[in-house]
């Protein structure tokens, strides 16, 4: 299973590689394709940006890769609780179990941060208050991070019933304004502004430019523990409702993730006919093609704006090409050269077999 590989490899209990290689193999490119400010607030961190994040693994001749982030938290939880609640074999229900019980005990045990080898806080392994709070009201990441460790706590009790992990869960709602944070309205998350709050620093308006799609992802996933595993019946209202008011932000894309996921919830707007347009029009070449669609007289071009929507109406996604669903859907043109592809079948895979779980679409009819 690649999942186990994943955290046997570190040596860490309960931290999983964001990858692992052959030695002699790995990327070297991390460092130069920082930007310069993201490079100058690392080095603020005190985060050494010009050492490898590669390191020796358990396994001889094998290297992983460290850093890991939160984004590969919200993925191994959304995997693997589904995994362990659908999975009919024992043996692998128990194997994925244990996993995501050990990352979860790994963020728990360390106080809400990631650890990584040098037994310091990943850059973005980060839901502690002091750091969650630190951001403004208006900052993604303060509503983000809250969302995601109140979804990872509710599903390491769902799994172990362990109370330390609701105890912990009702602190940060209770105690941290965690609760209030994730259910800040989607139309409030914007630039920083003037301000003379101390805490107003650079990492704020650097992750407060421009609306972060990757987030959208992680926001959505994350949904999948924090609305099923809910700890009652009105925390799970309120979980609804924030999924909802982030869907209606969403909701020109047509994507059917977030549609699914807000299906997820037993909604019955969530916008079918948009979702089976998305899986019908979406290309099956992976390959990256170059794609213009910004000189069209029939598209509407809309003025400048925080979410980086560029257009009145989405475009089809067999005229934008494969676009993972971190991607910006109003994008209108890709610089790809068809050297490259995307990783086939995922990205069309996800929304699909979410569909068919829920019971909204059905399997292909043979005549």
């Amino acid at each position: 299973m690649g999942f186990e590989r994943l955290y046997s490899i570190t040596s860490v209990p309960g931290l999983p590689a964001r990858a692992f290689e052959v030695m002699g193999y790995e990327s070297s490119g991390y460092t130069n394709a920082l930007s310069e400010q993201t490079r100058h607030l690392f080095e603020e961190s005190g985060y050494d940006v010009e050492s490898s994040p590669w390191r020796k693994g358990t396994d001889k001749g094998w290297v992983w890769k460290s850093t890991t982030s939160s984004d590969e938290a919200v993925g191994h939880f959304f995997a693997l609780s589904l995994f362990v609640d659908l999975a009919d074999n024992l043996e692998w229900k128990n194997r994925a179990k244990k996993l995501v019980v050990g990352i979860a005990e790994h963020i728990y045990s360390n106080d809400l941060y990631l650890v990584d080898w040098n037994k310091k806080p990943t850059t973005w392994g980060k839901w502690n208050p002091e750091y969650t709070n630190n951001f403004p009201p208006s900052v993604g990441d303060r509503k983000l991070t809250s969302s995601n460790i109140i979804a990872f706590l509710q599903a390491a009790y769902h799994f172990t019933k362990d109370e330390k992990y609701k105890n912990k869960a009702f602190e940060l709602i209770e105690e941290h304004g965690y609760l209030d944070n994730l259910m800040r309205p989607m139309k409030e998350i914007g630039m920083v502004g003037d301000s003379s709050d101390s805490k107003i620093e650079s990492w704020a308006e650097m992750l407060s430019g421009e609306w972060n799609h990757s987030d959208d992802e992680m926001y959505f996933l994350g949904y999948w523990s924090l609305y099923p595993y809910a700890f009652n019946e009105e925390l799970k209202l309120k979980y609804k409702e924030a999924i909802r008011d982030h869907w209606n932000i969403e909701r020109p894309e047509k994507e059917p993730v977030w549609n699914f996921t807000y299906a997820m919830t037993g909604a019955k707007d969530f916008d079918l006919d948009e979702s089976i347009w998305w899986l019908k029009k979406h290309p099956i070449d992976p390959i990256s093609w170059k794609i213009e669609n910004s000189h069209r007289h029939d598209i509407e071009i809309l003025p400048k704006n925080f979410r980086n929507q560029l257009t009145s109406e989405v475009l089809s996604p067999a005229e934008t090409g494969f676009k993972k669903h971190n991607g910006n859907r109003f994008a209108l043109d890709h610089r790809g050269n068809g050297s490259g592809a995307q990783t086939p079948g995922d990205i069309w895979l996800l929304p699909y077999w979410m569909g068919r779980y829920l019971g909204v679409i059905s399997a292909p009819v043979v005549e």
